[in-house]
C-alpha cells in the first residue's frame, strides 16, 4: 500500500486516478453524510462501503480494493472535509461502474485507508482480486467485518518435492535402500567314492602284467618297455612253460 497523507493540488491529475471534478455535481455525498462516513473511521476496524451515485451504503458481498494507484493513508483522525477532498480527486474513477467508496481503520496501525472498491458475490473472488491488488483485507458488508487475506506460504528448500534419478538411483533422495537379507549358498555334500572291498589295489608287477594280457599282440614289446622304466621285468608266456 502507498502512504500519502497529502491531498493533491488543485488541478493535478493522478495517474490511473482521472481528473479533479466537483463531487457535489456528480455524487449524492452531502456533508452531514460525509459527517457520518467519518464517524464509522474513528474506531478500530470500523469502516464504510458507499454508493458515491447513491449515497447508500452498501450492505451485500464483499468490497475489495482494486485501485492500489487512488489509494490514500491517513494517519490521523478523519474529518468529512478529508472524505470530500478524497472524493473530488477521484471522482472520475468513482463514476466507472461497480466502484464504490471504502474507508477501513487499520486496527493493526491506526492508520485509516480511503480507497476506490468493487463488491463481488463471495469472499474467494474478493480475496482473489484482494491479492492481485497487493491488500491486506477485504470486507464482509453482511457481517461488518474486515476478513484478512492470506498470503501463499513459500516453499523452502526442506520443503522442495524429492527429485528421482539423483546420484545414480530411483529412489527419492533420503530413502533408505531396501534391506538386503543374507542367504547362505547350500553346498552339496560329497558323495563318498563307490568302492569294492573284495578288490584290492594291484601291485606294479600286477598291473604292467594285465595291461600286457589285454594290449594286443604288437604292444608286448611296448609293455615290457614301460615296466623295465620302473624297474620291473615281465616274461613272455611261453618263457613260463
Amino acid at each position: 500500500m502507498t502512504e500519502n497523507t497529502t491531498p493533491p493540488a488543485q488541478g493535478v491529475t493522478r495517474a490511473g486516478c482521472g481528473p479533479q471534478a466537483r463531487s457535489e455535481d456528480r455524487f449524492r455525498l452531502p456533508s452531514e453524510r460525509l459527517s457520518a462516513m467519518a464517524d464509522a473511521l474513528s474506531v478500530p476496524d470500523g469502516g464504510f462501503t458507499v454508493d458515491p451515485v447513491t449515497g447508500a451504503d452498501v450492505r451485500t458481498g464483499y468490497a475489495v480494493s482494486v485501485h492500489p494507484e487512488c489509494e490514500r493513508v491517513l494517519d490521523h483522525p478523519v474529518t468529512a472535509m478529508d472524505l470530500a477532498s478524497y472524493v473530488a480527486d477521484r471522482a472520475a474513477t468513482l463514476e466507472r461502474p461497480r466502484r464504490v467508496l471504502g474507508g477501513w481503520h487499520d486496527p493493526d496501525t491506526g492508520h485509516v485507508y480511503l480507497d476506490v472498491s468493487i463488491v463481488v458475490a463471495t469472499e474467494a473472488a474478493a480475496r482473489r482480486r484482494g491479492r492481485l491488488a497487493g491488500q491486506k483485507a477485504v470486507f464482509d458488508l453482511a457481517a461488518g467485518e474486515s476478513r484478512l487475506i492470506p498470503r501463499p506460504r513459500r516453499h523452502g528448500a526442506g520443503n522442495r518435492p524429492a527429485q528421482a534419478g539423483k546420484r545414480g538411483t530411483d529412489r527419492p533422495r533420503g530413502a533408505r535402500p531396501p534391506r538386503l537379507e543374507r542367504v547362505t549358498p547350500v553346498v552339496p555334500e560329497p558323495r563318498p567314492a563307490e568302492s569294492d572291498p573284495t578288490r584290492s589295489i594291484p601291485t606294479p608287477q600286477e598291473w604292467a602284467e594285465e595291461q600286457l594280457a589285454q594290449a594286443p599282440q604288437r604292444s608286448q614289446e611296448w609293455a615290457r618297455d614301460v615296466a623295465s622304466i620302473y624297474g620291473l621285468e615281465i616274461t613272455r608266456p611261453e618263457e613260463t612253460e
